[in-house]
């Protein structure tokens, strides 16, 4: 499956719900699956919100500012829900950076990204 998860869409438990229709569709054990996490925003750049920031285990103040980790919220659902740890893996790109269209960065007027996923 390939997901978007927005701060939204982790506080929904989309990753956890996601890996459980998989399980019962496709009649697998979570230890064999395999979760990726591609270019995403850093917690850094990442600024939310207290009412936010409460969902979450992974998050920090820096400059006084609330700052959500979702790729490392994701990684915990994905543990929860069965995956071992090294069946998961976690992309050094942060969508902030120019290299990247980003909602937050650049407002509504920007382009998309496209992302392909497989079931072997």
């Amino acid at each position: 499956a390939a997901i978007h998860c927005s701060w939204r869409g982790i506080v929904q438990k989309i990753v956890p719900k996601t890996i459980e229709l998989m399980k019962k569709e496709y009649n697998i054990d979570a230890r064999t699956i395999y979760g990726y996490i591609g270019a995403h925003i850093f917690q850094k750049d990442y600024e939310v919100g207290e009412e936010v920031a409460i969902h979450f285990r992974a998050k920090r103040i820096i400059n006084g500012k609330w700052h959500t980790d979702n790729a490392m919220e994701s990684v915990l659902q994905m543990i929860d829900s069965g995956l071992f740890e090294e069946n998961i893996e976690v992309s050094n790109l942060n969508s902030y950076n120019e290299m990247f269209y980003s909602y937050r960065r650049d407002g509504k007027q920007i382009g998309r990204i496209l992302t392909v996923g497989m079931i072997k």
